[in-house]
């Protein structure tokens, strides 16, 4: 499993469309996504240095959550 950054359009009805960064989970083996935590970061630099530590960190699929809450806090 790896983790990495994925680029989201998205619509809010105050401020209209805006450009956002997410975290993907992904299955090493099908490249399929296992969990995504969307909307977690305005700054591509930012979502690129997190999915960096969790490459380097591996933690536990279950710990996913928690993780990107904490990023953003």
């Amino acid at each position: 499993m790896f983790y990495k950054f994925c680029e989201e359009e998205l619509h809010n009805p105050e401020i209209g469309f805006y450009t956002a960064y997410g975290i993907e989970a992904i299955d090493s083996h099908t490249g399929g996504v296992l969990k995504k935590a969307s909307d977690l970061f305005l700054n591509i630099d930012e979502a690129e240095a997190f999915a960096k530590l969790l490459n380097e960190c591996k933690p536990e699929l279950v710990h996913f959550e928690e993780l990107c809450q904490s990023a953003v806090e």
